[in-house]
């Protein structure tokens, strides 16, 4: 049962879950809990930063 919800809370964080949804799905309180445990599930999310600021930055100009 536990390697389920590792696989499930893995898969949550990959396909762009936020970290505090993963934690109430799993009936966690501490979102840090998740980072902690789950975190290598999000390898991208450094290298799509810079990509994701700037369209950020272009919808406030618009």
């Amino acid at each position: 049962m536990h390697d389920l919800r590792h696989t499930a809370a893995t898969f949550w964080l990959a396909a762009g879950l936020t970290v505090h949804a993963v934690a109430e799905l799993l009936g966690h309180v501490d979102a840090a809990l998740v980072l902690r445990l789950y975190g290598h599930a999000l390898p991208a999310e450094v290298s799509t930063a810079g990509e994701r600021m700037e369209a950020w930055r272009a919808g406030q100009r618009a």
